[in-house]
């Protein structure tokens, strides 16, 4: 009897005893799960640091596969959010037609492919004046030329810019 009234072993019996209720019933100390290692080292890959922004007024570096890769890493309802931080920005990117059509008010949409990366990125942008640039009723698919503008919209299939230049 001497062996359960010693304090010693009473204070390491309920200390085990509290260590099991912790481990069986909170789940201390368990060793993690498959699936929670995969989605813990899925979560540290998919959030990516954002693609710099340029101060207001410069050209920026950016890339539609930069913008495209940021945006994808983000949970889906953040997406829409952080492509509003994208408006504004100044951009000049090497890119080949796609297909082109004219609008109503003889303003033409152009629908190009940045020929940077894999996958191609669709940019899109209307040109208010065609007889500008009267080299685009000719020009071929393969063609890369320059296109410079601020970003006007970013979706997930395109990305819009207004202001648009060409350099051929």
């Amino acid at each position: 009897m001497e062996f359960f009234t010693n304090p010693w072993v009473i204070g390491i019996g309920t200390g085990v005893i509290v260590g099991l209720i912790l481990r069986f019933v909170f789940g201390v100390g368990k060793p993690k799960s498959k699936h929670s290692q995969i989605a813990t080292a899925t979560q540290e890959k998919n959030h990516s640091t954002p693609p710099p922004i340029p101060a207001q007024g410069a050209t920026s570096d950016i890339t539609p596969t930069n913008i495209k890769e940021y945006l994808d890493s983000l949970p889906p309802l953040q997406r829409d959010l952080a492509a509003e931080n994208y408006k504004g920005i100044k951009v000049s990117w090497k890119v080949h037609l796609s297909s082109a059509s004219t609008l109503f008010d003889r303003k033409l949409h152009l629908y190009m492919y940045f020929s940077g990366q894999f996958p191609h990125k669709i940019v899109t942008c209307t040109v208010e004046d065609p007889q500008q640039y009267p080299i685009l009723r000719v020009i071929k698919e393969t063609q890369v030329f320059t296109v410079e503008g601020e970003i006007e919209e970013v979706k997930d299939t395109a990305i819009k810019l207004k202001n648009a230049r060409f350099f051929f």
